[in-house]
Order: structure tokens, then C-alpha cells, then sequence
């Protein structure tokens, strides 16, 4: 509790291993700082991290009924944004998802899509996501339409 994370980077710094272990009061390992972090950090000052200086961590999920049980166990696990997957996200699927996503997991961050028009963020929007992914295009499976 008493390390920082000035003060863990600079422990790291000073020292000549790559990893540092911050155990608490009973030694249980709570973090690991690595070099590779101090680095990351200076490369990348504008990445998104949360109040504790952690990146933020996401997945995605589909628009079926099971993936109610993915989205309980991301949100269990610490997930802080979910995308939603969906190759039409102005589907009703999509919008039945969002808001329940959001009406159960108010804190989770949403980003629903993919859209292309004005009226698809509208109704995306209205049923509660956050962002949305825009663009339709070739994907690895299909192309999107």
C-alpha cells in the first residue's frame, strides 16, 4: 500500500532487473512492474488508463442470449469497456444487448456499431452506447453491408 507508482518506477529504474514485485502486508503479489512498462510509458504517455494508472482493459461480445453470461463474467473479471460485435449493429439484437448491458452494468462503457448512417447512431445512442464504431467494409468472414 505504501509503494507508489513513482516510487516502484523508480526502484526500477535504479536497479539493474527487469521486473519488480509489489507483494502487501501478508505477501501476496498485488503487481508487477517491468522495464517494459517504464518504456511503454514514455512511448506512449497518451495511452488510456484508469485513476490507478492501469490500462484499461476491453472485449468484445456478441448479440445472442449466452452472451448475457460472457458479459456477466467480463464485468466480474473487471472488464471496463465491452464492444459489442455485431455485422449490422442497428439490428434489434444489437439494440436488446445494449440495453441490457446497460440497465444491469451501468459503470461498463459500451461501444456498439457498426453504423453508417445518422438514424443507425440515433437508435445505437438512445438505447444507451457510449461509442460506436463507425464503418462498413471487407471483414476476415464477410463483408459488412
Amino acid at each position: 500500500d505504501d509503494c507508489t507508482l513513482q516510487l516502484a518506477n523508480s526502484i526500477l529504474r535504479k536497479s539493474k532487473h527487469g521486473k519488480l514485485p509489489i507483494v502487501n502486508d501478508k505477501g501476496e503479489l498485488v503487481s508487477l512492474v517491468s522495464r517494459k512498462d517504464l518504456k511503454k510509458n514514455r512511448d506512449h504517455p497518451n495511452a488510456t488508463k484508469c485513476a490507478n494508472h492501469q490500462l484499461l482493459c476491453g472485449a468484445a461480445i456478441g448479440t445472442r442470449p449466452h452472451d448475457k453470461d460472457r458479459l456477466k463474467a467480463l464485468v466480474e473479471a473487471g472488464v471496463d469497456v465491452v464492444v459489442i460485435d455485431s455485422s449490422q449493429g442497428n439490428s434489434t439484437f444489437q439494440i436488446d444487448m445494449i440495453k441490457h448491458a446497460k440497465s444491469t452494468y451501468p459503470h461498463v462503457d459500451i461501444i456498439a456499431g457498426n453504423i453508417v448512417t445518422r438514424a443507425q447512431a440515433r437508435n445505437l445512442i438512445q438505447a444507451g452506447a457510449d461509442g460506436l464504431r463507425v464503418g462498413m467494409g471487407v471483414g476476415s468472414i464477410c463483408t459488412t453491408q
